[in-house]
């Protein structure tokens, strides 16, 4: 399932573009990469932000998208960006998250 097309999209990558919720929970609980990158870099959970997919975020990082804490600080700042008034609650569940990642490392 972590399988790439020619521009590095896994079906995630896919999913996330198209705002397919209930595919991207289905995939994330079959064990693909949330973090697998595209040719130029970019993951589902980066995807689906820049299209405003607030409910698809949200799936993502609870799901495991951005393991890596250091990038908690770009993901807050483009939430921001942009969700607006939305991104207040979608803000805190990152930082909870953020949180409960570093105490399980």
């Amino acid at each position: 399932m972590d399988a790439k097309d020619e521009d590095g999209y896994t079906v995630l990558h896919c999913a996330a573009e198209s705002g397919h919720a209930d595919v991207i929970k289905m995939l994330v609980k079959k064990g693909v990469d949330s973090e697998a990158r595209n040719n130029k870099g970019v993951i589902a959970l980066q995807i689906a932000e820049s299209l405003h997919y607030v409910g698809i975020t949200r799936i993502l990082i609870h799901r495991g998208a951005t393991k890596d804490n250091s990038n908690m600080a770009h993901i807050l700042t483009h939430a921001s960006v942009s969700f607006g008034k939305k991104s207040m609650r979608l803000e805190e569940e990152i930082i909870k998250e953020g949180m409960r990642k570093k105490k399980l490392s």
